[in-house]
């Protein structure tokens, strides 16, 4: 018995048994032309038995294996760009938001060291000065750093310049000659002197 095949059918001897489509058929005769339960050539033995009921779904089988990643193909050809598309209409304005909450006042600042007036910086009264205090020395214009401070502005860590001295001026020109005195009037006529001895009488 084999399968009915039409390219060797012509090999086919007389009693030849085939299957097809399900059925069996045998040869009449040698070289049988045409195909089973068609032709003449062919006697059907037994026909294909109507479908059964489909049977109970198998168990599932075990996952098979991943298989190895294929082989990246070539990257295609970049497309023809595109027309740039119409500019779309204004959107309508939205509604302006509510105004916010007002937030916590924040705290207040530790005070600053504020500035006391000017004075000529003196020595013996210096470590009564506050912080602050501004000082002017040898031209020049100082604030204490510190309350009480030590030693002499210009020198000492206690004093900060604000403002030095300027440079000494360009000297003037010197001025024009004064005119001459008017002549001072006579003096007072001075005493007569005292008469002198009178001399020796000559020889």
């Amino acid at each position: 018995m084999v399968a009915f095949d039409p390219a060797v059918a012509p090999t086919y001897p007389a009693g030849q048994v085939v299957t097809y489509n399900g059925s069996t058929y045998i040869t009449n005769v040698t070289s049988p032309t045409g195909t089973p339960g068609t032709s003449a050539d062919y006697t059907l033995l037994a026909a294909a038995g109507a479908t059964g009921v489909t049977g109970a779904a198998g168990t599932t089988g075990e996952t098979g294996i991943t298989g190895s990643t294929g082989v990246t193909g070539t990257t295609g050809a970049t497309g023809v760009a595109g027309s740039t598309g119409a500019t779309g209409a204004d959107g309508v304005t939205g509604a302006t938001g509510g105004t916010g909450v007002t937030g916590a006042t924040g705290l207040t600042g530790a005070t600053g060291v504020g500035l006391t007036g000017i004075v000529a910086f003196d020595p013996a009264v210096a470590p009564t000065y506050p912080a602050g205090q501004i000082v002017t020395f040898d031209g020049s214009t100082y604030i204490a750093n510190v309350a009480s401070p030590t030693g002499t502005p210009g020198t000492s860590a206690d004093y900060t310049l604000l403002a030095a001295a300027g440079a000494t001026g360009v000297t003037g020109a010197a001025g024009t000659t004064g005119e001459s005195g008017g002549t001072g009037s006579t003096g007072v006529t001075g005493t007569t002197g005292a008469t002198g001895d009178a001399g020796s009488t000559g020889g």
